[in-house]
């Protein structure tokens, strides 16, 4: 093998080391549920008994665009057919399109980002109400398992649909959480640009959540240098050798 050859061979090696390195990935632990309220939901035919409200997570060894996640985080569930556990469980960093199987896609992801940016914060704020936490969780929800393109605001009703809610015991939802998922469900349709970056995590024997990017911190690119710098190293030693 001529030394061109055996460049690219490092070159190729090097590649697949920063790829595995950068993957987007974190481990998280559930250690317990913040501002909300205990929940009856009905998805696709099947009833849950939950908690709707802020998950208080521990995350550690964040890769790639995980890496901006670490120590006490607060995400919300975009899955209501798996409870969080206290294990430590590693989850890929994706896009709120592929959150789920089958995944999100693009239509629901953008209202999830528009409900974010409405909420400004206030979602996953320490002192924030119970109701409003647990608003915020169900308006998740709603859009995940019953935001329809074709009938669109139509379609986020907390009472009918694929997904319906009430309080633990079958009473209606109060008055106060009906309040602010009337403000969720609108600023949801409004689908216009929005300040926020929202992230999917993703495991399929675990329960997917949501992560807003302000607690994700920019992650520079290690690497890129790197293979420029081999690359212009491997046509240097061809260039010498001619």
């Amino acid at each position: 093998m001529n030394t061109y050859a055996r460049s690219l061979c490092a070159i190729a090696a090097l590649t697949a080391a920063v790829a595995e390195v950068k993957a987007d990935t974190v481990d998280v632990q559930f250690k317990a549920f913040g501002a909300g309220q205990s929940v009856r939901v009905t998805a696709a035919g099947q009833t849950h008994y939950l908690f709707a409200g802020q998950l208080r997570n521990q995350m550690i060894n964040g890769t790639g665009a995980g890496a901006g996640l670490a120590g006490e985080v607060i995400t919300y569930l975009a899955d209501v057919n798996q409870r969080p556990t206290t294990d430590t469980i590693n989850f890929r960093v994706t896009p709120p399109e592929d959150v789920l199987t089958p995944a999100i896609g693009s239509f629901k992801a953008e209202a999830l980002r528009e409900l974010y940016t409405f909420a400004d914060g206030r979602e996953r704020a320490s002192d924030v109400d119970s109701s409003f936490a647990a608003a915020f969780q169900l308006a998740v929800w709603e859009i995940v398992y019953d935001f329809d393109s074709e009938s669109g605001g139509g379609s986020l009703d907390i009472d009918t649909g694929n997904f319906t809610a009430q309080a633990r015991k079958g009473a209606p939802l109060s008055g106060a959480i009906r309040k602010q998922l009337a403000g969720f469900f609108n600023a949801a349709l409004s689908m216009g640009p929005t300040t926020s970056t929202l992230y999917g995590l993703f495991n399929e024997s675990a329960p997917d959540q949501l992560v807003f990017d302000q607690v994700m911190q920019a992650v520079p690119m290690p690497g890129a240098g790197v293979l420029g710098l081999a690359g212009l190293g491997a046509i240097a030693s061809r260039r010498r050798r001619r």
